[in-house]
């Protein structure tokens, strides 16, 4: 046999292991689709979208409770075609995932060998794995990921390829905002490469989707940025070094149950250093940025969802490395990924449809239990694909119906502080005061309860004080909050989430609220302490008239 035939012959071994490869992905992602309860939260605000009410989630104001507008319209797209939720959600998720797999594996990929080895970790890694489907936006964060890091490693650094880069990014971004920690520093180097101020014009005309995207939302929700983040960041009165603290155990708790996530990221991180490749550099500059920031906000209650696109940027920065794959390196590689994926508590290649609420409490260690939930295994029993599969009841009913079936007999405001699932079912006519202030308007812009050391919290679950008279404000549509002060900062909200577009003293309203000029109407310590103020005790109330 010569060289040359012996060479064909390994590139097509090479690709009919890829291809069995990539159908096996399919099929594992396919035995471990799902949808979360924060899914649903986006799932309201497009069934009232496509209702005719506008991007609300309660249909009476304007709030953005959304962290991914660009995911939002996709799949507005097919929605309005399919006029089907759950089905449509998770083959798009799919399909974008496999896209993403795809383009790594084939074209990020320096050969086959790098491409069997880039699925076999996409494939294996549970935070992948779990977050290509769920009902989040990690599916296209994924593609455009990937497509970014295919114009940065292949493309010759011109005017050109800087537009491209800074429009991936711009999409990236508005898919999720703290995706700018990944994409920052290879465009930063990008931009250098080219640098000139013709170069800043091309970066600013990329980056021109995000920037009309963040005019709507100052204008129509009266903020730039979601109401999710006044609610997880920007008020919450946890000290640095505790956020810090539980940002770690995030990460230890990683290491424990998807040992292949964070060894994966490691690597990508060490490997350009070792290697003194300047290219895969700003890469793990971004990874090391992202894992800051991860650990910086006490990571997530939702066990490896915060690392799934580090994960996704690792991979490909790995297998885009040639030196990576000679002489017995390959090997070696593919050794660690399948010992590393394998001794997860549950590999993602041997679960189905027996996954459920037993997981959620194996797969923690025990000194982590609550603070760390494996989402897929507390909702797979209610909305898994494999286990409903032919029940004409799924997905959700037979868990949430009885939960949420009082409230459609006539209008109603109800507390709750597990809201996708309630408020999707509830329909237009529910108003749901999320006490974790993810969908309130008035609730975000309060400080976080005060948590004192040693006691149970929970990552982006902070509860708020419900002031006195607030749900029954709600409810009639008459200011009766008994905290004067705090009365007249929601004339303020309510003018901004309620009243006219175009009003010129709401368009003011926003401007004022924006720049802080009404923050001296909240008591914040006595909010934060729970000291001196009155609290509503009313879990129900029904409303007057539909909004």
């Amino acid at each position: 046999m010569t060289g040359s035939t012996a060479k064909g012959s390994r590139v097509r071994i090479g690709n009919i292991a890829l291809a069995a490869l990539l159908v096996v992905w399919v099929v594992v992602a396919l035995r471990n689709a799902w949808l979360c309860d924060d899914a649903y939260i986006t799932f309201r605000t497009l069934d009232n979208w496509l209702g005719g009410y506008g991007l609300r989630w309660n249909v009476a104001e304007r709030v953005q409770t959304y962290t991914h507008p660009l995911w939002l319209l996709v799949l507005a797209l097919f929605l309005g075609v399919t006029g089907e939720l759950y089905c449509t959600v998770i083959a798009v998720s799919i399909a974008l995932s496999l896209v993403a797999v795809v383009l790594m594996s084939i074209l990020v990929a320096k050969t086959r060998t790098a491409g069997v080895a880039a699925v076999s970790m996409l494939g294996l890694s549970k935070a992948f794995m779990d977050y290509s489907t769920s009902g989040l936006e990690n599916p296209l964060s994924y593609v455009l990921l990937v497509l970014f890091l295919l114009a940065y490693l292949k493309a010759q650094p011109t005017r050109r390829t800087l537009f491209l880069l800074s429009l991936i990014a711009a999409l990236g971004i508005l898919n999720r905002m703290d995706a700018v920690l990944l994409y920052g520093p290879a465009l930063a180097v990008a931009w250098w490469r080219v640098r000139s101020w013709r170069s800043v014009g091309v970066v600013c005309l990329g980056f021109l989707p995000f920037v009309l995207w963040e005019g709507f939302s100052l204008f129509y929700y009266g903020s730039p940025f979601p109401n999710t983040a006044y609610a997880k960041l920007f008020q919450v009165r946890i000290g640095s070094f505790r956020l810090a603290k539980r940002g770690v155990l995030y990460l230890w708790n990683s290491a424990r149950v998807d040992p292949i996530t964070l060894l994966t990221i490691l690597c990508a991180v060490a490997y350009p250093l070792l290697a003194r490749n300047r290219k895969l550099v700003p890469i793990a500059l971004g990874i090391m940025l992202y894992l800051a920031y991860v650990v910086r906000v006490g990571g997530d209650y939702m066990s490896g969802r915060f690392l799934a696109l580090p994960f996704c940027c690792a991979a490909a920065g790995l297998v885009s490395c040639e030196s990576m794959f000679r002489t017995w390196r390959p090997a070696a590689l593919m050794a660690v990924v399948l010992v590393a994926g394998f001794t997860s508590p549950f590999p993602t290649v041997l679960t189905g449809a027996d996954y459920g609420h037993q997981a959620a409490w194996v797969v923690r260690p025990h000194m982590f239990r609550e603070l760390f939930m494996d989402e897929r295994g507390v909702y797979y029993p209610y909305t898994g694909l494999l286990k409903g599969w032919g029940r004409a009841d799924w997905p959700l009913e037979a868990w949430v119906e009885p939960d949420v079936q009082w409230c459609k007999a006539e209008p109603y405001v109800v507390t709750a502080t597990r809201v996708g699932l309630v408020g999707y079912l509830g329909g237009a006519g529910l108003h749901v005061v999320d006490r974790l202030a993810l969908g309130d308007p008035l609730l975000a812009r309060l400080p976080s309860r005060r948590v004192d050391e040693g006691a149970f919290w929970i990552t982006g679950h902070f509860a708020r004080v419900v002031p006195e008279g607030y749900i029954e404000t709600l409810a009639t549509g008459e200011n009766r909050i008994a905290d004067k002060r705090l009365m007249q900062f929601y004339d303020r909200i309510a003018l901004i989430t309620r009243g006219p577009l175009c009003d010129w003293e709401r368009l003011e309203a926003i401007a004022n609220l924006n720049l802080g000029r009404y923050n001296h109407l909240i008591d914040e310590e006595a909010y934060y302490r729970c000291e001196g103020v009155r609290e509503d005790t009313i879990t129900e109330y029904p409303m007057r008239k539909v909004p």
